[in-house]
């Protein structure tokens, strides 16, 4: 996944994720010192994978790329071109 699907994000809405499937979480910054309150698009979208879960611990490994510039849906790496 290189891109944020667009479209409605449920965030009250509980998802299942097994290892090795891809999700993306949508995060709204808005008040504070945060650097996209300003902005009309105050999104920041992550892109996280399940790596493994440790059901005896009960931990979760996962990695995840986070697009810091607001309101864009890239993952891929250097400047944001949309």
């Amino acid at each position: 996944m290189t891109r944020a699907p667009s479209g409605y994000y449920r965030p009250d809405t509980a998802i299942t994720v097994a290892p090795g499937e891809t999700f993306v979480i949508l995060a709204t910054r808005n008040g504070g010192t945060t650097i996209c309150f300003a902005l009309a698009t105050p999104q920041v979208y992550a892109k996280v994978v399940i790596d493994s879960v440790n059901t005896f611990t009960h931990a979760v490994y996962f990695r995840q790329v986070v697009n810091r510039n607001c309101g864009y849906r890239s993952f891929l790496t250097g400047l944001p071109a949309n």
